[in-house]
């Protein structure tokens, strides 16, 4: 998608009479975003030598382990390792772009020009020993803070490359009050990952939204909102964890959180059976997460890890438990949450994207704990929630959902001429959902006015286009079921950003 130009080349030679064998290939890349602007170029060359046919490998190969690793380090080496290991000489040209490199990266404009663009990607600023950011958490504004304001930070590379720190101060003009939080994540093998968390909230958040989803306190959220938010709730969570990946691909997790929920006047805690309303909601679980996804492809910083998929598909098994009085819980049950994600070409026709998930309580929890689905209530475009439900609309203590998109990459804009010089490309959903609540978890808090149950099934699909200037998608969407809800749109335009390769 960003190719503007590719050169490649092969070199062969024999080995006997009838068989040839590589010898050099090279690739030559030029990347551009568009035509008329700064790109650069790529430049690979692989050389063969010393090729043997039928060689029996030594044992020691043979029995090497199939998900080998790079020992950190191992690319560090001194420019005399490299001339010597290099099976070939560098051409003057590539000697000098090293020697290139090395000097414009001394230089202060280069310097400064370089945090601005990490800034942008990875939305921090960093100042020497800190992070400064997530910029766009700095000011936004909602119906119970009113203009919020917001300085949050975390230590750098700098600082540690085995532990890092963070912490953020908010506060609200119009509820006037602090909210702050703290945390910190430690280390003990890369690769494969092990690590502990732990963290401290005392902040306000939208119940029931996508952890995908655009924060409520990024400024792009409080402009692109449908609704007035008034459904945020203040909690205040601790929460510590255990992560270790047994190899590439399979992993667990065991997290400990600890959460007290308040009420709002728009989301009270009203016993059904009467009586004065609950000051707070405390609820202590111990959760294990197991996640497997074969031949996974990933990269990885000094902290932070990026899957990159695989041909194969990725599911996570989530076991909870709450025991009534440990840690001050005020509630005894087991979650069960199966997801399924699997991302597949469908030739000649695009790909495709399909998800299950699914979820089970046993026990008698509150609406608050309950399987608050998924809404969005802005305008931009959330893959994994339904974008035409509202917060709080819908809740079950056991649902399944079904997700499927479907990416034609220009299978039909192509036939047109002037329409394939556009590099659009389509995309269409399909989302599914349906779900019940338990009598006992109806009997225990009255629900806020719009939340109810969705065993009549829910469904919204679209029709959209991505690839517009190369990272805007717009979707039209439309909601199919449980068209007499209050404060419901059956039609609906989504807007994203998302860059494809």
């Amino acid at each position: 998608n960003f190719v503007n130009d590719m050169v490649a080349t092969a070199e062969f030679m024999p080995l006997n009479d009838t068989l040839w064998f590589p010898k050099q290939m090279t690739l030559f890349v030029d990347f551009n975003l568009t035509d008329k602007t700064t790109g650069f170029f790529g430049h690979k060359t692989i050389s063969y030598s010393d090729v043997k046919l039928n060689a029996e490998f030594p044992k020691e190969v043979t029995d090497l382990p199939t998900n080998l690793k790079v020992e950190e380090g191992a690319l560090n080496q001194e420019e005399e390792f490299w001339a010597q290991a290099r099976p070939f000489e560098l051409t003057p040209r590539e000697a000098n772009i090293y020697q290139m490199v090395d000097s414009v990266q001394q230089v202060p404009m280069y310097k400064t020009f370089i945090d601005i663009i990490n800034m942008f990607v990875n939305y921090y600023y960093v100042v020497g020993y800190w992070e400064i950011g997530p910029y766009y958490q700095t000011y936004s504004f909602n119906e119970i803070e009113g203009n919020r304001f917001k300085v949050s930070g975390r230590t750098s590379n700098k600082f540690s490359k085995r532990v890092m720190f963070d912490a953020f101060v908010a506060y609200g003009d119009k509820d006037e009050r602090f909210k702050w939080g703290v945390g910190a994540l430690y280390m003990i093998s890369k690769n494969p990952r092990e690590a502990v968390g732990v963290s401290y909230k005392s902040d306000i958040e939208q119940l029931g939204q996508s952890p995908y989803a655009l924060t409520e306190d990024n400024i792009l959220t409080s402009f692109l909102r449908r609704n007035p938010n008034y459904k945020l709730t203040l909690v205040k969570d601790f929460t510590a964890y255990y992560e270790k990946e047994w190899f590439v691909g399979l992993s667990n997790k065991v997290t400990f959180s600890h959460r007290i929920i308040f009420p709002t006047e728009f989301i009270p805690f009203t016993p059904v059976s009467g009586g004065s309303s609950l000051k707070s909601i405390t609820n202590a679980t111990l959760t294990l997460n197991t996640r497997w996804i074969k031949d996974e492809r990933f990269v990885s910083g000094e902290f932070e890890k990026v899957s990159l998929g695989s041909n194969w598909p990725e599911v996570n098994f989530n076991i909870t438990r709450s025991i009534k009085g440990f840690a001050g819980s005020d509630y005894d049950f087991w979650k069960l949450h199966l997801n399924y994600y699997h991302k597949f070409n469908l030739n000649p026709i695009g790909y495709a994207r399909f998800i299950v998930d699914a979820g089970k309580i046993f026990g008698k929890v509150p609406y608050p704990l309950l399987q608050l689905h998924e809404g969005n209530e802005t305008y931009a475009f959330d893959r994994y929630a339904f974008n035409m439900m509202n917060y709080y609309e819908f809740a079950s203590n056991q649902y399944v959902s079904l997700y499927y998109e479907h990416h034609f990459q220009g299978f039909f804009l192509n036939h047109f001429p002037l329409l394939r010089r556009l590099k659009w490309r389509e995309v269409a959903t399909a989302k599914y959902l349906i779900g019940s609540i338990s009598n006992e978890n109806m009997q225990m808090l009255q629900f806020p006015a719009g939340l109810g149950e969705v065993s009549k099934p829910y469904m919204e699909v679209s029709v959209g286009l991505e690839n517009i200037f190369k990272v805007v998608r717009v979707d039209a969407l439309w909601r199919l079921t449980h068209l007499d809800n209050p404060n419901i749109e059956p039609f609906g335009v989504r807007v994203g950003l998302q860059i494809i390769f």
